[in-house]
């Protein structure tokens, strides 16, 4: 399923996409670009190439910039996929071809300057750095920025509005560049410089201030999404809710003031689906509320919608981690009213992506409700969106889809005594195995190869299938093996406890105790790191089927300890589910312990 972490992953990986043919070479520009990285294989070599072509032509900046781009990109911290990174190298050529624009503007704006120091020296600089962009030598256009910010420029309104562009382009720059920490610094530096003309023009200063502060916060908001990095998310926060809200009073600019709000939240919903904190996240629903006081459909359709979607993004972080549900269905009626007031609006894929996310959230809330309808609904809404999310054109967006599907089916499988949805569920995560790999650096082989093994043990258990309880065995030994990168213990102690589960059921089908006890040893590896303090729901679920697993091992050897172990497994199942406060698992423990203890007794 889609959680906090692919927030997270929304992100960097290595040094893999360079060394193209086509591209620059590489004494072209070297001293203005990161060294290539390591060769990339032929077919995503070529997968780029044709993402440049397409770029080029369809945005008009020249393969040299896109080629730029790429270089840095390629070159940040791994930890996305192929596909991430010509979704970033994409984002950013949009960024160029924006910046290019608006250095154009800045020239014809420049040339009826009545100063001819800006009409020839900055017009002159200005072409110096439209120049370096088109040949892909992006430091060389910083510094022809920088050298325009830095002429002494008239201290005319006008002068200061011209001089202010020019500082967001080189900000702008910055950002193509991946350096948001320059791009932060530069802004700040501005807008303690504008502070100064605060009592010539209050009114024009403080917009310019203000621009400043959301150009800084935005830049740290930026890179502390792409890094995941705390520190600079709170540092956005403080910008955001300090310097850039004062700047513009809901009573003089409610436009800016709601957009203001709505970065801000955004900032706190990532923080705290970062550090995992409900607080943060509640503060996050406030300030997407208060933007929404003014982003009115009415007033502001594109950032009515943006906002929407973010704040139902939120509700549904937030919804999982609280009790009851109360915030997904808020979330699941926000969703609902985007997509229904605006159905063909923004791209195709802006509309799958949220139908994706609604999918996501139905999941959630058929789980909570135990309504199958929300998990049909979220059937159907994954398959529209395999329509959109092309396997040829979009692989890992197809592939987290059809994972997502099969998570939904497996949910209806269970519910269901025949196996229908459940063959449905592994043809789904089949399906999504045939794109992801093994290299993949966000994991999601390896958490799409537990999927299936939990789906192959359902249906060799109902099936008595020895042949598919070895199939779900091997996946999911192989997933375990291939998840060191993941850092959560906890999901990796959940995966032993998928393997305990797999091992009980084959054991049961095979003679003598071999396999019974690798399931033991698979439980206890999961009870390693689960704690009752931390984790009472998950330590719950797993004392409670080492219960029944040890129960069989006394059936097969008559070896009292067993049953002894079983007791005390399913009295330590009764005292997690009570922790959990989860009523249906604590009397299902309940009645567990007591069917041991009658076994027990009857043996005296």
């Amino acid at each position: 399923m889609l959680n906090t972490r692919r927030l997270r992953a929304r992100l960097m990986t290595g040094a893999v996409l360079l060394t193209l043919a086509g591209g620059p070479s590489a004494t072209a520009w070297a001293d203005t670009r990161p060294d290539y990285g390591r060769p990339a294989a032929p077919a995503k070599r070529r997968a780029l190439e044709a993402t440049i072509n397409r770029l080029s032509g369809q945005l008009g900046v020249s393969k040299a910039t896109l080629y730029a781009i790429a270089a840095i990109v390629s070159t940040q911290p791994k930890s996305l996929s192929f596909e991430q990174i010509v979704g970033l190298v994409e984002e950013k050529a949009r960024e160029a071809a924006a910046l290019k624009t608006r250095v154009s503007a800045l020239e014809v704006r420049l040339a009826s300057s009545t100063d001819f120091v800006m009409r020839d020296r900055g017009r002159a600089l200005l072409e110096d750095a439209g120049r370096a962009i088109d040949e892909g030598r992006l430091l060389d256009a910083d510094r022809a920025l920088a050298a325009l910010v830095d002429l002494r420029w008239p201290s005319t309104d006008n002068a200061r509005d011209a001089w202010a562009e020019a500082v967001n382009q080189r900000v702008a720059l910055a950002r193509v560049r991946l350096d948001e920490e320059a791009a932060a610094t530069l802004a700040l530096n501005a807008f303690a410089a504008e502070k100064r003309f605060d009592e010539v023009d209050r009114q024009k200063s403080r917009e310019r201030q203000w621009r400043f502060t959301l150009d800084a916060a935005r830049a740290y908001a930026e890179k502390g999404v792409r890094l995941v990095d705390v520190a600079s998310l709170r540092r956005a926060i403080e910008i955001y809710r300090d310097d850039a809200l004062p700047l513009t009073p809901r009573s003089e600019r409610p436009a800016d003031w709601a957009k203001t709000q709505s970065d801000l939240a955004y900032a706190l919903a990532s923080l705290g689906a970062f550090e995992d904190r409900v607080e943060v996240l509640e503060l996050a629903v406030e300030a997407f509320h208060a933007a929404l006081a003014e982003r009115t459909y009415e007033r502001d359709p594109a950032g009515w919608t943006e906002t929407q979607g973010r704040l139902a993004s939120a509700l549904s972080m937030l919804g999982g981690r609280q009790a009851g549900v109360e915030r997904l269905q808020e979330s699941y009626g926000i969703y609902k009213e985007v997509l229904a007031v605006r159905p063909q609006s923004g791209s195709a894929l802006d509309q799958a992506t949220m139908k994706h996310n609604l999918g996501v959230l139905l999941i959630q809330l058929g789980q909570r409700t135990g309504r199958d309808a929300m998990l049909r609904e979220a059937v159907d809404t994954f398959r529209d969106v395999l329509v959109i999310y092309a396997r040829e054109n979009k692989p890992l967006m197809w592939a987290e889809t059809q994972n997502n599907l099969g998570f939904a089916l497996r949910n209806l499988g269970w519910r269901d005594s025949g196996t229908a949805r459940l063959l449905e569920s592994e043809a789904a995560f089949r399906a999504a195995l045939e794109v992801q790999t093994r290299e993949d650096p966000s994991a999601r082989w390896a958490g799409t190869r537990t999927s299936l093994g939990i789906t192959l043990t359902e249906l060799g258990r109902r099936e008595k299938s020895p042949a598919r309880l070895k199939e779900a065995v091997a996946l999911l030994r192989e997933a375990l093996d291939g998840a060191s990168r993941d850092p959560s213990r906890v999901r990796w102690a959940e995966n032993q406890r998928s393997l305990g589960n797999a091992l009980w059921a084959l054991g049961d089908l095979e003679p003598g105790t071999a396999t019974l006890l690798d399931g033991r040893t698979a439980y206890l590896a999961a009870l390693g790191e689960l704690t009752l303090k931390q984790n009472p729901a998950s330590w719950a679920d797993t004392q409670l089927y080492l219960s029944f697993l040890l129960e069989k091992l006394f059936d097969r050897t008559g070896e009292r300890q067993w049953l002894e172990s079983a007791v005390t497994a399913a009295r330590q199942a009764g005292l997690g589910f009570k922790a959990a406060a989860n009523a249906d698992r604590s009397a299902l423990a309940r009645d567990r312990l007591a069917s041991l203890e009658s076994r027990r007794r009857s043996l005296r």
